[in-house]
């Protein structure tokens, strides 16, 4: 079916056919095959038909990138082999030397160490600031600013920004239509998912995904993604990627869109069981506070329920304690695993100040809120009771 008429259908239907063309195959496969090719052979000398080299184009990477941008309901995808490539690719296109980038301030710490470490080398000025505050992102806007780089909601605060209202704001703002001269709004997209959350519809200019997490959401393959609708960006990106060879295997290719298909599935269990453990540990004596955007507590459930389809399986919580009670509480977890990913089928738990955000200088944690006494949780797909009891107990052994 073709890609157009397919974006018309449902999540769960885009999922496992977008992209997918059997009658086109000469052996009618169901399943995509992996095309393990590094070159084609040409029909005449100079011929640029087809597929050139595995650089260029794949068979099975191109399903991928069609599956994506019809789950999306764009125009383009781009398939990189981690969410940092995609991340830097999208950086390094979007804005040239003497540029200013404003970003979330409790942004993923990995996409603050690639601005401090790589980007702001290449010329390119960057200011944190609260993206929740509109008023204060404006002020915190320079005539050189050319993006604004999103999370929302935010690891692992869960922070939940004003898409629609940023980007009518960028618009506001910029100088002209031009790619030089616009704010271009993005949107690190990789907790929620194109099922939860549509930020190209609400006006942003592109998405970034770590695929590897909840797309692909079996901890076993490493991926990232680009989405959009502008040509031009197309282009100029696919241009960038050839030059700079960031292509992901086949085989990781069939990986994640096999994967897609059960995207659905997964995202409904994992909001599920994240909502009753919210619920749980919200009523626990030993937690201070719980912030999950399904929850009537959180500061911005009214925009969450506006702006997303669903809550996803993140939450942060603050317990009643200390970093020697948080770790202790963690060790005690016998089901929950003390890890740094998220988005996978097992249940995972994290203390951020130690473990994804120790390379953040403390004042800057302090100052979105992340103390020592934050865990984050990465909610699976076990039976939610057993996920609930082993977090109570774990809770209780940790006052002993």
């Amino acid at each position: 079916m073709h890609c157009r008429r397919m974006q018309d259908l449902g999540m769960a239907t885009r999922a496992i056919h977008g992209g997918q063309c059997p009658d086109e195959r000469e052996c009618k496969s169901v399943v995509t095959p992996i095309v393990m090719s590094v070159t084609y052979q040409q029909n005449e000398p100079g011929s640029q038909r087809g597929c050139i080299n595995s650089v260029k184009c794949n068979p099975t990477r191109q399903s991928l990138e069609e599956c994506l941008a019809c789950m999306e309901k764009c125009k383009h995808c781009l398939v990189m082999p981690s969410g940092l490539c995609a991340m830097q690719m999208m950086m390094q296109m979007c804005m040239k030397s003497g540029d200013h980038m404003l970003m979330c301030d409790d942004m993923d710490a990995m996409t603050i160490k690639l601005m401090r470490e790589c980007i702001s080398k290449m010329g390119i000025s960057w200011d944190m600031v609260d993206c929740c505050n509109l008023g204060e992102l404006e002020k915190a806007m320079k005539p050189n600013t050319r993006m604004i780089l999103l999370e929302t909601p935010s690891n692992p605060m869960m922070k939940i920004c004003d898409i629609e209202g940023i980007c009518k704001l960028a618009r506001k703002m910029q100088k002209g239509t031009r790619m030089d001269q616009r704010i271009m709004v993005c949107v690190d997209n990789t907790m929620m998912t194109p099922m939860l959350q549509c930020p190209l519809e609400l006006g942003a200019d592109m998405c970034c995904y770590t695929l590897t997490r909840y797309m692909g959401g079996h901890q076993d393959c490493m991926m990232g993604a680009l989405t959009m609708n502008d040509d031009e960006m197309e282009k100029c990106l696919r241009e960038m990627q050839e030059c700079m060879g960031m292509i992901p295997s086949p085989m990781d290719c069939m990986l994640m869109e096999r994967s897609l298909k059960t995207l659905c599935l997964r995202m409904e269990q994992h909001q599920k069981n994240a909502m009753m453990i919210a619920k749980a540990m919200e009523k626990n004596p030993m937690i201070e506070k719980v912030l999950y955007p399904g929850l009537t507590s959180h500061p911005q459930h009214d925009l969450a329920m506006r702006q997303m389809k669903g809550m996803g399986g993140m939450m942060c919580m603050i317990l009643k304690g200390n970093a020697d009670m948080c770790k202790k509480m963690m060790k005690s977890c016998k089901l929950w695993i003390i890890g740094e990913n998220y988005g996978g089928c097992e249940s995972m738990i994290c203390m951020p100040t130690c473990m994804t955000h120790m390379s953040l200088q403390k004042e800057q944690r302090m100052r979105v809120g992340m103390a020592d006494n934050c865990i984050r949780l990465s909610c699976g797909l076990e039976d939610c009771k057993d996920l609930i009891e082993d977090l109570e107990q774990a809770l209780k052994n940790c006052k002993n």
